[in-house]
């Protein structure tokens, strides 16, 4: 089974990885070698922290966007909500549920499935969301030359089913 919405994340970590490696094998080369001058850091030393803040932020804000963005010219298809689940979540200081959806959903005569996991602020919220799901199945889009690869998005596509 071939899923290549991995593919992004882990060649951007692998890049994050090999700018890591290289810079602090820079920074080991020059600060820490016997006899090596010792300088001050450089501007760039000095914001690698930030960028790898902003990198943290893209990966977890900025994948998903991007995902969405791309599904919306993709077909959709009714799909079959198989099971749902609610995980309490504490993050920041606040309390939270994810609902996690599992669905499958048939193109050209093959069953394929996904997950959709969504953040609400309550447990009142999350079992709305969940009576919601099971009582219209929404719809999921799936990408036409690789159908394993799909996106459910609530709000965007209640109006297709």
């Amino acid at each position: 089974m071939r899923n290549s919405s991995k593919a992004v994340p882990f060649l951007l970590g692998t890049v994050f990885a090999g700018a890591l490696f290289a810079f602090f094998f820079w920074d080991l080369w020059h600060h820490y070698v016997p006899y090596s001058p010792k300088s001050s850091p450089s501007l760039a030393g000095k914001l690698f922290p930030l960028f790898v803040w902003l990198g943290v932020v893209f990966l977890q804000i900025g994948v998903p966007w991007l995902r969405r963005i791309r599904s919306r010219s993709w077909p959709w298809v009714e799909c079959r909500v198989e099971g749902c689940s609610i995980e309490q979540i504490q993050r920041r200081g606040r309390q939270s549920c994810v609902v996690r959806v599992n669905y499958s959903y048939l193109v050209n005569g093959g069953r394929y499935g996904g997950v959709h996991a969504e953040e609400v602020a309550t447990a009142s919220d999350a079992l709305a969301l969940v009576n919601s799901v099971k009582g219209l199945p929404p719809s999921v889009r799936y990408k036409p030359d690789d159908p394993f690869e799909s996106q459910m998005n609530l709000q965007r596509d209640a109006s297709l089913s």
